[in-house]
């Protein structure tokens, strides 16, 4: 599904399942139902999910891509190489650590609860991770204010998937529509 995204959050009042795709997108929580996302927030996640650096690479030679050096800019000790990637997907700027390729970090328009923002996320505690070299720690900015830092735990490349994940739950009574 690598145009879809489930994502599992555990909350102080349970889990919250949010999933996205280009058929749909929606919210659920046990005991409080399905709610559809805004059009703009799925916009956004549908976005973050053409950042991703292996679907980046995956488009590397894709002429639909524009890949264009920026300079540089110092990132902590590193020089770091500045990318600007779009065309087909929305605009992100990539920090190259140029000795190890790793992007250190990424710059990028968004839309959350407030409204839209200018991101940020620094990547580091890079690993492997199914032959493939992947950080672990996303440390987000929204308009230079933390936002929150997401640690995977574990990362698994081309696992088998059950498409029953992308379903949206049957209604029970606390389907809302979406807010436009």
């Amino acid at each position: 599904f690598p145009d879809s995204m489930h994502v599992e959050l555990e909350t102080p009042q349970g889990k919250l399942s949010i999933v996205t795709s280009p058929a749909d997108s929606f919210m659920s929580m046990a005991g409080m139902g399905t709610r559809s996302l805004p059009p703009a927030q799925k916009t956004d996640m549908l976005a973050q999910l053409h950042h991703d650096l292996v679907y980046v690479a995956q488009h590397a030679d894709d002429p639909s891509f524009n890949f264009t050096a920026a300079g540089t800019e110092k990132i902590g000790d590193t020089e770091a190489a500045i990318v600007d990637i779009g065309g087909a997907i929305p605009w992100v700027r990539w920090y190259v650590d140029p000795k190890t390729g790793r992007i250190l970090r990424e710059k990028y328009k968004g839309v959350g609860q407030a409204g839209p923002f200018d991101g940020e996320t620094d990547l580091s505690d890079w690993r492997a991770a199914d032959g493939l070299t992947m950080p672990y720690v996303h440390k987000n900015k929204q308009n230079g204010q933390d936002s929150g830092t997401a640690e995977f735990k574990k990362i698994d490349i081309n696992p088998a998937v059950d498409s029953k994940l992308f379903a949206k739950p049957a209604p029970s009574g606390g389907e809302q529509p979406a807010k436009q």
